[in-house]
């Protein structure tokens, strides 16, 4: 089953200030997605479409967070039919 993590770690994120990569492991390499993080529901940032490595792993690199909050990351399929992993992150 996929997953997602962030580097730095969720609550040591600071707004506005911190880079943060978002890492995909085991995902399926067949099929294109993305990842969007969102804020009390409204969708603020999207990742670039990607097709992830054949081992399944995929970064997506200088992240910043434009608010403090906890955040929803979901990796989905392109097509928006299936969401594949979330991860909530807490964001100072």
């Amino acid at each position: 089953m996929a997953a997602l993590a962030v580097t730095p770690a969720s609550g040591s994120i600071n707004a506005r200030k911190d880079f943060v990569r978002v890492d995909v492991t085991s995902a399926d390499p067949n099929i294109r997605q993305r990842i969007k993080a969102t804020l009390t529901g409204a969708e603020t940032l999207v990742s670039h479409e990607f097709q992830p490595s054949s081992d399944g792993k995929h970064s997506w690199f200088n992240v910043m967070f434009p608010d403090d909050g906890a955040w929803t990351l979901t990796l989905y399929k392109t097509d928006g039919t299936v969401t594949v992993a979330t991860l909530s992150v807490t964001v100072i």
